[in-house]
């Protein structure tokens, strides 16, 4: 069972009810073994989904393109794209192909958009056990952080 709540109202009330509920009923089937755990840990117990480590990115400027790759396959065979323009509007395409679930690029042309026209280039996925990793990138520089969750 996983549950959630999102609302602007306090959420600990709904949430409380909730784990009123468990306890009641786990008294009234003792042998029924039960853990608190957040929704990923809970599928990766129910289908036996081992661990691994996050997916990390290479993300490389080139000739106008950009080049992406993966050191481990993507869960889908391509990342999340988003790109933020110099004046604030955020934007998605999808990549071309190099190697499904490992390697992709993008064309920054008169057909997508101009990479002077770009602030910020955002890569996100997830790997086979839920682990997401999002990458920034700063064209200008060309330097981008990771991070994983």
């Amino acid at each position: 069972l996983a549950f959630t709540h999102h609302d602007f109202r306090d959420m600990r009330p709904a949430i409380d009810n909730v784990r009123d509920l468990i306890r009641a009923t786990a008294k009234r089937h003792p042998n029924v073994a039960f853990r608190y755990c957040d929704a990923r840990e809970a599928m990766r117990r129910a289908i036996g989904i081992e661990e691994c480590s996050p997916i990390s990115f290479n993300l490389v400027i080139d000739n106008n393109r950009l080049l992406i790759e993966s050191d481990s396959p993507t869960f889908g065979p391509q990342p999340f794209l988003s790109l933020k323009t110099r004046t604030g509007q955020y934007l998605h395409d999808n990549l071309d192909f190099e190697q499904p679930f490992r390697k992709w690029l993008y064309h920054f042309d008169d057909n997508s958009i101009p990479l002077e026209s770009v602030e910020a280039v955002g890569i996100g996925a997830c790997n086979a056990a839920g682990d997401a990793t999002v990458a920034v990138m700063t064209p200008k520089s060309e330097k981008f952080i990771q991070k994983h969750w």
